[in-house]
């Protein structure tokens, strides 16, 4: 069995095969007891190697994760690969990964979660997640939504992503009208532009064609 997204062969279990039991023969398990964290594993990728340590890393998603005293503000769990087999508590990750929570209540960060590929071409993997019911702020911007790349980082701690600050940016539009949920769907989508680094798409499904009033006719985006 390989490390997670990486080339690191395990010699403790062998290759499976046919039916897999998860309860006895998963390499690595990842449990959640983080009572206000519902639903994690809500979505899952693999990310590429985002530390720089040569073994592929993952990202679980929990959109519906209480922050505090808010509601549904949403985090994404990113989980580094490991050369054996683990079992990994979301809860106490430690040296073992870091936590990305929502801005505002009802963002459900991590609604769609995404390997970037190298989007600032350091050699690290970086990430794209969406928060397509992130409020903006403005009159107006209920349900607007976004979306965030983090950059890949030898060494990282857990962070909102309202002080996301060197560690990425964020895509959005500051003045859309209510309920355009930027970010429902994220990609990774290469080198579109051929500068020889990888850009991001990130769907608007509900948003009105520009220039239209009429609603929910959806866009996309590529970011490069």
């Amino acid at each position: 069995m390989l490390a997670l997204g990486g080339s690191v062969a395990l010699a403790t279990l062998p290759q499976q095969s046919n039916a897999v039991n998860l309860a006895t023969q998963a390499n690595v398990t990842i449990t959640n007891t983080v009572a206000a964290d519902q639903q994690a594993g809500n979505a899952v990728t693999a990310l590429g190697d985002v530390n720089g340590d040569g073994i592929g890393d993952l990202a679980v998603a929990t959109p519906y994760a209480n922050r505090g005293a808010g509601t549904a503000q949403g985090a994404v769990w990113v989980v580094y690969g490991s050369a054996t087999p683990i079992t990994v508590d979301l809860a106490n990750l430690g040296a073992q990964g870091y936590s990305i929570s929502g801005r505002t209540d009802h963002s459900m960060l991590g609604q769609s979660v995404a390997a970037a590929g190298d989007v600032n071409h350091d050699g690290l993997a970086d990430i794209i997640i969406g928060s397509p019911q992130e409020d903006n702020g403005g009159p107006g911007t209920t349900n607007a939504g976004s979306a965030i790349v983090v950059f890949g980082a030898r060494s990282q701690s857990s962070f909102s992503a309202g002080s996301l600050g060197a560690r990425g940016f964020s895509i959005g539009m500051p003045s859309v009208t209510d309920q355009n949920r930027i970010g429902w769907s994220v990609s990774g989508v290469g080198d579109v532009n051929g500068d020889g680094i990888d850009d991001v798409a990130v769907g608007a499904p509900w948003g009105p064609k520009v220039g239209i009033s009429m609603s929910q006719h959806g866009n996309a985006y590529v970011v490069f």
